[in-house]
């Protein structure tokens, strides 16, 4: 009886020390250096400013993603990814280096240092000066492999594969042309006719046929002496611009237009006369 009690405890004992040794084995490889317990190698998504790689952006941003290896590869990996959703890659966005169907990036080897690797790219938010609605981007990790061949996965199971952008409009609709009355706050002249046209083949480019309110002209309606000037607005914002005009350089300082009043304001200044900067009124008919 004791035999066998004795039996039983050396092979519980046995077992024992077989389940431990299982349970803290490693894996060991030279070429990958884990030494960690064995475990699927992976790149995934990550970035500090969002764990859920969920992100909103406005058109004109620029928005960094960052991926890494779960442990240190001692060698080079190229990650590629995809692109989907309703943004379209050179009007929404584009990534230095990618394509329409996608791109890829190199997370580096760092020099014998087998700690955890990462890369970062960047991404450019385009305005593409069209009221169209925001657009949803979503960048999707294709595969990741090992400069000699080795297929890691991408993703931690099924989290962090991808990140989803949604890219807010800012284009506002612009609708600036039209038949208007000018003045200017110097001379005070009685309004007189002025005219805006669109540049032909833009959204938010206008020509003005007298950005002076009739200033130049002495305040006069008569002399047909005009400032015809280019001018951009953006979201009831008129954007400073210099222009030459009969050999006189006049600058726009700022402007703002009111869609719902349609009045256009600037406030501008020129080389020809040297006086502070005027502001001239336009109200449209």
């Amino acid at each position: 009886m004791i035999y066998k009690i004795k039996n039983i405890t050396l092979a519980f004992l046995a077992s024992c020390a077989l389940f431990l040794t299982g349970c803290d084995q490693t894996f060991e490889d030279d070429k990958y250096d884990i030494g960690a317990t064995a475990q699927p190698a992976f790149v995934r998504l990550t970035n500090p400013n969002s764990s859920n790689n969920i992100y909103t952006r406005n058109e004109g941003d620029k928005l960094v993603l960052e991926a890494y290896a779960n442990y240190g590869v001692a060698e080079d990996i190229i990650v590629t990814y995809t692109f989907s959703g309703s943004a379209v890659y050179g009007t929404d966005f584009i990534i230095e280096g990618a394509s329409a169907s996608g791109g890829s990036f190199t997370i580096p080897y760092n020099g014998g240092v087998t700690v955890r690797g990462s890369a970062e790219f960047e991404i450019d938010l385009l305005r593409d000066n069209t009221t169209d609605g925001d657009k949803e981007l979503v960048v999707r990790l294709a595969s990741a492999t090992t400069a000699s061949g080795k297929q890691l996965g991408v993703g931690q199971g099924s989290a962090f594969v991808e990140s989803k952008i949604t890219i807010k409009d800012t284009d506002c609709p612009s609708n600036m042309a039209g038949n208007f009355v000018m003045t200017n706050d110097f001379c005070e002249p009685a309004p007189i006719n002025a005219t805006i046209t669109r540049v032909a083949g833009t959204n938010n480019q206008y020509i003005i046929s007298d950005m002076s309110g009739n200033f130049v002209n002495g305040c006069t309606s008569n002399e047909g002496l005009f400032i015809e000037f280019t001018l951009t607005e953006a979201c009831g914002t008129i954007q400073p611009t210099k222009q030459t005009v009969f050999g006189v350089e006049f600058e726009v300082l700022s402007g703002t237009w009111n869609e719902n009043t349609g009045v256009l304001t600037l406030r501008w200044t020129d080389a020809l006369f040297g006086l502070p900067p005027r502001v001239s009124t336009f109200t449209r008919r």
